[in-house]
C-alpha cells in the first residue's frame, strides 16, 4: 500500500476490519555512539612461538610461526606437571635452536616470554632462552649466582644488580624479559613482578634463537610449555594477561577513559 511504501506500519485495532487502522511510524534509530576518549596502540603478534602441543621429538619441534628448526642436542623429552604438557631441558647441553635472529641490530626492541615449570636449582648457572655467544647477550636466566641475590635476570649484564624475584621451585613460572637497544635498558618480570630497569648494552649473539643451555655448566632443571618472541614492549596489562595464562598473544591494553 501507499502507507507501507512510506515506511508506516498499519495495525488494526482489536475487533476492527478494513481500513480503520491506526498509523504507527517506525521507531527512530538510536543515536550514534560518541567516539571513544582513547586510542588503542597497534599491537603485533608474536614473531616466534612454540608450545608443547607441537613437539613430537627433539628433532621435530616446529615453530607455530613458521621458522625453521636448525639443530638440537641432548635427551629432550615431553613431560607433564600439574596436568600441563611441557618439554624438559634438564641435562647439560640440552638445547634446540631455530632460525631467528634476536640480536640488537636485527631487533632493537625485544620481548622474550616463557611459561616454564622449574623442578629444581641444580647448579649455580641455569640459562633458559635467548641468544648467547659470550660477552653477556640477551638470555633469560632462571638462576645465576652472579647477577643478584635472587639469581634471576634478563642477562648477565649488570652483575650483582638484578633485583627481580626468584623463580618458584616445583611450580609453574611465567617470565617476561624486555630489551631496548636504543635506550640501552633492560628489565624482567618474574610471575608478574617487575625488576627495576637496568642499564644494559647487550652484544650480538650467534644470530640463532636457542631454548636450553648456551654453554656447558649452564643447565636448568626446567620444563617449557611455551616460548615466544615479540618485537615490541609489553604493557603491564599484557604482562598480567600472559602471567595469568589469559592469552598467549596478549591483548591491547585496557582502555583508560581518563
Amino acid at each position: 500500500s501507499i502507507l507501507q511504501r512510506m515506511n508506516f506500519n498499519c495495525t488494526c485495532k482489536a475487533g476492527w476490519v478494513g481500513e480503520d487502522c491506526a498509523l504507527v511510524a517506525p521507531p527512530a534509530p538510536p543515536p550514534p555512539l560518541p567516539p571513544p576518549p582513547y586510542v588503542l596502540p597497534k599491537i603485533g603478534a608474536a614473531i616466534f612461538r612454540i608450545d608443547a602441543s607441537s613437539f613430537t621429538s627433539k628433532a621435530t619441534w616446529p615453530s607455530i610461526t613458521g621458522q625453521n628448526m636448525l639443530t638440537s642436542n641432548g635427551q629432550i623429552q615431553i613431560a607433564e606437571y600439574e596436568g600441563r604438557e611441557c618439554v624438559e631441558f634438564n641435562a647439560d647441553l640440552d638445547y634446540i635452536e631455530w632460525d631467528v635472529n634476536i640480536g640488537p641490530n636485527a631487533m632493537p626492541i625485544l620481548t622474550l616470554a616463557v611459561d616454564v615449570y622449574v623442578s629444581s636449582i641444580p647448579n649455580n648457572r641455569g640459562w633458559l632462552f635467548g641468544d648467547e655467544n659470550g660477552g653477556c647477550d640477551r638470555y633469560i636466566l632462571l638462576h645465576d649466582d652472579r647477577v643478584g641475590t635472587n639469581q634471576t635476570g634478563a642477562s648477565c649484564k649488570s652483575m650483582n644488580q638484578w633485583d627481580s624475584p626468584p623463580v618458584k621451585v616445583k611450580a609453574w613460572n611465567t617470565i617476561v624479559a624486555f630489551y631496548n637497544e636504543t635506550a640501552k635498558t633492560s628489565y624482567i618480570y618474574i610471575n608478574g613482578v617487575k625488576s627495576t630497569m637496568r642499564s644494559a648494552n647487550h652484544d650480538e649473539g650467534n644470530g640463532k634463537l636457542r631454548l636450553g643451555s648456551p654453554w656447558g655448566g649452564h643447565t636448568t632443571d626446567a620444563c617449557v610449555a611455551k616460548a615466544l618472541v615479540y618485537d615490541f614492549e609489553f604493557t603491564s596489562e599484557q604482562v598480567f594477561a600472559f602471567a595469568s595464562f589469559a592469552s598467549d598473544f596478549p591483548p591491547n591494553p585496557i582502555p583508560n577513559a581518563n
